[in-house]
């Protein structure tokens, strides 16, 4: 289904598919455009590299052209960047 949705829609269904698997993650999805999502999680339990890993393959397998995922601590949880391109 994910891959019908394509990488943004995907992106911005993250929060809803994300809380089916684990009711205690929040995610807060930011839309920054047709490329680029922005996803804060309130927890990454102590292993963000994991998680980014696990949104770098997500996009492999979501078909994305040159994506990228940046992270950050900050302030209630670590914010992930995900850019691709069309």
């Amino acid at each position: 289904m994910a891959r019908l949705l394509g990488p943004r829609g995907a992106m911005l269904r993250m929060a809803e598919s994300y809380r089916t698997a684990d009711n205690t993650t929040e995610i807060l999805v930011e839309n920054h455009g047709p490329t680029e999502v922005q996803l804060l999680f309130n927890s990454t339990f102590g292993m963000p590299s994991y998680v980014r890993g696990w949104l770098s393959e997500y996009l492999v397998a979501l078909r994305a052209k040159e994506s990228s995922v940046e992270f950050a601590a900050e302030p209630g949880g670590t914010r992930f960047v995900v850019r691709w391109s069309d």
